[in-house]
C-alpha cells in the first residue's frame, strides 16, 4: 500500500466512525503519526517471526551482503558504519588475512555488550583465524568485528532495512 492510499483509508476510518465531524487530519500530521507507529509494527513484525522460518515474509525489506564502509580500526577490533537505513541485524561476515594466508571467511556471533570482556578472554570464543569465526557487537551505529592475530579485510553485512513511507 503505497503512503497516499494509507492517508485516504485513514480518513474514511476517521469520518465513518464520527459521521457528524467530518475530521480533517493534514497529510503532515498523518505522516507524524504513520512514522511513529511503523518502527513499533516493524519491531512486532521482526520478533515475531524471527522464532519462525517464515522471516522469509519479510525479504522485501532485506538487504542481503551489503560491503560496509570501514570507520575505523581500534586494538583488537575493527569498526564499520552501519547504512543509514539499518533496522534490524540478520547477520554478516568478514574475509581475513593473516601472514600468506588471504580471502579467508570469517563468521560472525553477534554478542552482548556486557559479555565482551569474557568472550574475548576465554580461548573457547575469542576471535580465531583457524577456526575461521569471530564475535561482532553492535554499538554507536556501528559494526564492531573482534580480531585477534590477524587482519580484517571486507566486511559484508546482511539485515533488514527501515521502512520508508
Amino acid at each position: 500500500m503505497q503512503s497516499s492510499e494509507a492517508y485516504k483509508h485513514l480518513l474514511l476510518k476517521v469520518n465513518k466512525n464520527d459521521t457528524n465531524s467530518d475530521i480533517d487530519i493534514s497529510k503532515g500530521e498523518f505522516v507524524l503519526l504513520y512514522n511513529e507507529q511503523r518502527l513499533v509494527w516493524e519491531q512486532e513484525k521482526i520478533s515475531a517471526k524471527e522464532s519462525t522460518l517464515s522471516i522469509q515474509d519479510l525479504q522485501e525489506i532485506q538487504v542481503k551482503y551489503l560491503p560496509l564502509i570501514q570507520a575505523n580500526i581500534g586494538e583488537g577490533y575493527v569498526a564499520y558504519t552501519l547504512p543509514d537505513n539499518y533496522f534490524s541485524y540478520i547477520s554478516s561476515y568478514s574475509y581475513s588475512s593473516k601472514d600468506n594466508c588471504s580471502e579467508v571467511v570469517l563468521r560472525h556471533y553477534p554478542i552482548k555488550p556486557k559479555n565482551e570482556n569474557m568472550l574475548l578472554e576465554s580461548t573457547n570464543t575469542e576471535p580465531s583465524f583457524e577456526y575461521e569465526e569471530t564475535i561482532v557487537d553492535l554499538s554507536s551505529g556501528k559494526l564492531y568485528v573482534y580480531k585477534k592475530d590477524f587482519d580484517i579485510d571486507k566486511t559484508f553485512l546482511t539485515y533488514i532495512e527501515k521502512l520508508e513511507l
